[in-house]
């Protein structure tokens, strides 16, 4: 791997705080402190300013994933999810999908190949049901809890001594090296059409016979994944993946199975750093996510919907894991901020 790719990636590490990457945060002159609810508006806002200090002020953009594009299609159900959950939208039938594809961290101008990580953003609806999913292409995220994301952003702001700072969080936070050792098994794929994307935190299914299982899913493409080349990293195309993906569509729709996995008994189902690595697990086919036409983001179907992953249907609940809370709460606040900053432009 590259040496400047390596650094890309490594501070990929740092920035990505994503499956949807919500949690607050202070950020103060003098130190950090953690405000006494990290899921509470209070802390949210905290958050969303901890964010601007990492990438600098972005009015009008998304304190994480700003460089994105909106997509739109459909959700084609099968209906063997129901097995798992009593949901409409998991029902046979076809459901309209608006989407954001997105690479990480708060600058809206970053280059397309420097960063590690593509991510997916999904608002299915049926008319009278939501489920929305913040996605990313690495199945278990950084770190475990809050309080641990916030030194983490501590690690990462821009100043002098950031590196020390780095090596020190890696050191008191052994559990961050699954995602590090993903992270250099797995190169980045080409293009965002062939790419898988995974909901890293698990979720409560419950089915209509009462049972509840504890659940993750990825979106498997049927495009099949290909390694991001040396060449390609130094031709350092800023917009690689946003013309890619125009050029795949120009050919066809694109597809994604959405892949359902409940938990086993003994898998960490409230740690989103560990992989569910025991044999035996049931994958269930429950339909096709089908993309077919691609919107910029300043003004496509996605700009005004905040992706948050706590919108979700009946039959569907967040789990304990600790960041869930967190990232709904982050969420709310960046958007709130988003729809002011723009009615100021």
């Amino acid at each position: 791997m590259p040496a400047q790719y390596r650094r890309h990636v490594l501070l990929a590490l740092f920035l990505t705080l994503s499956a949807g990457l919500g949690c607050a945060l202070l950020v103060e002159r003098n130190g950090w402190a953690a405000p006494s609810s990290l899921s509470s508006p209070a802390g949210a806002a905290h958050m969303v300013d901890a964010f601007e200090a990492v990438s600098g002020p972005q009015p009008g953009f998304r304190r994480n994933h700003a460089k994105g594009l909106c997509v739109s299609g459909r959700f084609d159900s099968n209906g063997q999810g129901v097995a798992l959950a009593n949901t409409g939208l998991l029902r046979t039938g076809s459901y309209p999908v608006t989407g954001r594809f997105s690479v990480v961290g708060g600058n809206p101008s970053v280059n397309d190949t420097q960063g590690g990580m593509r991510s997916l953003a999904l608002d299915i609806s049926n008319g009278g049901e939501t489920w929305r999913m913040a996605l990313n292409s690495s199945p278990v995220f950084f770190v475990r809890t809050p309080e641990a994301l916030l030194e983490q952003l501590q690690a990462s702001v821009p100043a002098d001594g950031r590196e020390a700072r780095i090596r020190h969080f890696r050191r008191d936070h052994p559990e961050s090296q699954a995602f590090e050792d993903w992270m250099a098994a797995h190169r980045p794929s080409t293009g965002f059409d062939n790419a898988a994307y995974f909901s890293v935190n698990a979720f409560r299914f419950n089915s209509a016979d009462g049972q509840e299982h504890l659940v993750r899913w990825r979106l498997q493409p049927e495009t099949p994944y290909a390694p991001l080349s040396d060449e390609q990293i130094a031709q350092n195309d800023p917009d690689m993946l946003s013309y890619g993906l125009a050029s795949r569509l120009a050919e066809g729709p694109l597809r994604w199975h959405l892949i359902l996995t409940p938990a086993l008994p003994g898998d960490p189902v409230n740690d989103a750093t560990q992989l569910w690595t025991q044999p035996g697990h049931q994958e269930i086919d429950a339909g096709v996510l089908v993309i077919d036409a691609q919107q910029p983001q300043m003004d496509g179907p996605c700009r005004d919907i905040d992706f948050n992953p706590l919108i979700l249907p009946p039959g569907i609940t967040p789990s304990d894991d600790p960041l869930l809370q967190a990232r709904g709460a982050a969420y709310a606040e960046s958007h709130r901020r988003r729809v002011r900053e723009m009615a100021g432009q």
